[in-house]
């Protein structure tokens, strides 16, 4: 993944954050974290990942 510039010591820079979430606002606020410097670990179901991903809606 590509670093913003001028974040690479952003302001959570040293923190891990494990990201559960499979539909909208988990992922958003999880790639948010991690524009901000934080180490983000995906969590995703086996086999099947996450729905938003693909592009097709899950409603």
């Amino acid at each position: 993944m590509e670093k913003i510039k001028g974040l690479e010591h952003g302001p959570l820079t040293g923190i891990r954050v494990i990201e559960l979430g499979v539909l909208l606002a988990g992922p958003f606020c999880g790639q948010l974290m991690g524009d901000m410097g934080a180490e983000v670990i995906k969590v995703e179901l086996p086999g099947q990942g996450d729905p938003s991903a693909s592009g097709a809606a899950s409603w």
